[in-house]
């Protein structure tokens, strides 16, 4: 009797070891795999980082093409695009037409500086000393006068030129620099936009396969993938949301201005076009009057 008791007790000690043993062993198999696919989502959560980033470069060097070509910027919110359209593009077009004026005011600027008036001055002696003697009185009042008109026009041709770089066409380059910094913010908004979608994705993913089950860290030592991919997201929208506010404050700003961008370097434009001609009609007056009297000589005969 007391050797079936013996037996039966060691037979439960044993019984107990070997459930001990597959107790023991169940947990650690289940952290086991749920590690192993902890690691596979960040594995994939990883590669799909640099497949955003891949495509971002993308992104960047398309939207890089349809900058130096011209095109213009998507803006999907209807807002923006209203106020894009009308304080951006509208005041560009007359902006250009303003530039196209005084372009055209420059051209005709240098032509009428040249050819140099005191370039005529010597043959014109000549020509009068010829007929009246050496160093007469009507071929040195016309070389004087050659050579003040040629000083009051070069003088007005700078001024002019000064004039129309000052109001013209800086105020011009400072608005068309406030457009691209807009318009680079929006190829910058696009961007985050697809960080943004390609974040949510992750985001999924990872719930549905309830990534943080373990309560393991992951294997950069930081967050689990689902807490790293929520900050990703978080970090996104709020680059994406104040890049908005960024681009509305301007284009708001921008209207406050539109009026007066445009009205007040052509205004200008024709002040200075205006101050031109007259500056021309006083140099050329007094050579009128020369050349009045030097058309009364006789002409000369060459024999």
């Amino acid at each position: 009797l007391d050797h079936m008791c013996i037996h039966r007790i060691g037979g439960s000690n044993s019984h107990r070891e070997k459930g001990d043993g597959s107790g023991a062993a169940a947990p650690i198999t289940k952290l086991s795999r749920l590690a192993l696919k902890d690691a596979l989502l960040e594995l994939e959560i990883a590669a799909r980082k640099t497949r955003d980033a891949s495509s971002s470069a993308v992104l960047q060097l398309f939207q890089s093409a349809e900058k130096r070509f011209g095109l213009e910027v998507e803006i999907p919110d209807p807002a923006l695009r209203n106020l894009f359209q009308l304080h951006v593009l509208a005041v560009e077009e007359l902006l250009a037409q303003v530039r196209s004026q005084a372009l055209a005011t420059l051209e005709a600027i240098e032509l009428w500086s040249l050819p140099p008036l005191g370039r005529a001055a010597p043959a014109l002696r000549v020509l009068s000393d010829c007929e009246l003697g050496d160093d007469c009185a009507v071929g040195l009042e016309v070389a004087a006068d050659l050579k003040e008109a040629e000083r009051s026009v070069l003088q007005a041709r700078d001024r002019c030129i000064g004039r129309l770089s000052a109001e013209v066409f800086a105020p011009m380059d400072q608005r068309l620099h406030t457009h691209e910094q807009i318009r680079e913010a929006l190829r910058q908004r696009r961007r985050l936009g697809k960080f943004a979608d390609s974040a949510r994705l992750a985001v999924a993913t990872l719930r549905k396969g309830e990534v943080a089950e373990t309560g393991l860290r992951s294997l950069s030592g930081m967050g689990g993938p689902l807490e790293e991919a929520e900050a990703r997201l978080k970090e996104d929208m709020q680059r994406a949301s104040q890049l908005d506010e960024q681009v509305l404050l301007q284009l708001m700003q921008l209207k406050n201005t539109s009026v007066d961008v445009v009205k007040v370097p052509w205004a200008s434009l024709v002040q200075i076009q205006a101050e031109y001609f007259m500056a021309q009609q006083v140099a050329w007056a007094p050579l009128g009057e020369a050349f009045d009297d030097y058309g009364g000589l006789a002409s000369v005969q060459i024999t």
